[in-house]
């Protein structure tokens, strides 16, 4: 039996999708963020890699797909950005460590 995903249509012409976790308790993550997904429900986007990670959690049972409570923003969480490399400051070297061994031999 085929399930049915029916996207909500937004104004910048995004598909999006508003699921929740299929259970209470059952820890869903994003799969770039890494954050859990809530309880309480969010909008997700249908486009892309991502879309297609939300489309097969939605056929395996993981989520399930509601409609948002009249308070639910529809804009999903911002996606926090690794720093890039320039800002990261390098590691010092540290001295070499003698061995025992080494100094004996000499």
């Amino acid at each position: 039996m085929a399930m049915m995903i029916t996207p909500a249509i937004e104004e910048d012409n995004m598909s999006q999708i508003f699921i929740r976790p299929s259970r209470i308790g059952l820890i869903v993550r994003d799969p770039v963020s890494m954050t859990p997904l809530s309880n309480d429900g969010e909008w997700k986007p249908l486009d892309g890699k991502r879309g297609n990670y939300w489309r097969r959690r939605v056929l395996d049972g993981s989520v399930t797909q509601t409609k948002p409570q009249a308070d639910q923003p529809k804009v999903e969480k911002p996606i926090v950005e690794k720093p890039k490399e320039e800002t990261q400051q390098p590691v010092p070297e540290l001295p070499k460590r003698q061995n025992k061994k080494d100094e004996r031999r000499k």
